[in-house]
């Protein structure tokens, strides 16, 4: 939440204050995947924080919509976001995951 509201600030100083008002929206892009690539870590088990980043990434467009009086967007983007973040908590998405790994390791 706290990154859409600011990425919505920012859109709107870029709108009102700036003589051009893509460029601190751009910056509100790279910056947030800078922050993003920050919460990913690596170790011996694989990868984390791909999703933290993703999530973040997507919530600062929410925000950049809204700001930019696309609503229907954000709303709409956010309600995918949440549904993609909610899947894993469906029943048997574990299985079909299970499956998915036996499947590929008999290969």
């Amino acid at each position: 939440m706290a990154i859409a509201i600011g990425a919505c600030a920012f859109s709107l100083i870029s709108i009102h204050a700036a003589s051009d008002p893509t460029r601190i929206a751009a910056q509100v892009v790279t910056g947030i995947g800078f922050i993003g690539a920050g919460v990913i870590f690596q170790d011996k088990a694989g990868v984390a924080g791909l999703t933290t980043a993703a999530t973040l990434w997507a919530t600062a467009a929410v925000g950049m919509s809204s700001a930019f009086g696309m609503y229907v967007l954000a709303i709409v983007t956010g309600g995918l976001l949440y549904a993609t973040l909610a899947l894993h908590h469906l029943p048997g998405w574990k299985q079909l995951g299970n499956k998915r790994s036996t499947h590929d390791d008999a290969e």
